[in-house]
């Protein structure tokens, strides 16, 4: 199968991480996307089959396309509130920072 690849646009905008992948001639079927912590995995797979019957031959073409892509966040996001949509072969995905943990203060132990 012939490994397509695609234009990737991460662009951080503060709070979230906006993602915009082009994927021409895949539909929002055709798609899988994970993400797990800091890393963000896409996957496009189509297969088109044409056949024409005449009276003395018969032809089929089969067409496989795939892409995957993996890309690496610099810190850890909310994998839980990431939205994503697809229109017209055009990839876009927000995934929310994680937010920080507040540092423990130190904690006096009193002392019977």
């Amino acid at each position: 199968m012939p490994v397509k690849a695609a234009p990737l646009d991460l662009i951080d905008e503060g709070t979230h991480y906006l993602i915009h992948a082009e994927l021409p001639g895949f539909s929002k079927d055709d798609v899988e996307v994970q993400v797990d912590k800091d890393l963000l995995s896409i996957r496009a797979k189509k297969e088109t089959a044409k056949e024409d019957k005449e009276k003395n031959y018969l032809r089929r073409e089969r067409v496989y396309s795939s892409f995957e892509r993996t890309v690496s966040f610099p810190e850890e996001v909310s994998a839980g509130k990431a939205e994503g949509s697809m229109k017209d072969g055009i990839l876009e995905l927000r995934i929310p920072k994680k937010e920080p943990k507040p540092e423990a203060k130190p904690r006096k132990i009193e002392l019977k």
